[in-house]
């Protein structure tokens, strides 16, 4: 992969990083796990990365 590709991909990733913590936040709701939400909302981009190694 080129450099440019990476910028690409990540420029890119902020944008779906918004949709999948959206989606992930309703799913925390509807599992009862409404608590987390206010913290995982602020700490989701440091645990993006982390939760694509948990889901893969």
């Amino acid at each position: 992969m080129s450099p440019l590709t990476l910028k690409k991909s990540r420029a890119s990733k902020g944008s779906v990083s918004k949709v999948s913590l959206d989606r992930r936040r309703q799913e925390r709701m509807c599992s009862g796990d409404a608590l987390a939400t206010p913290h995982f909302a602020q700490t989701g981009k440091t645990l993006l990365p982390w939760l694509k190694e948990q889901l893969l």
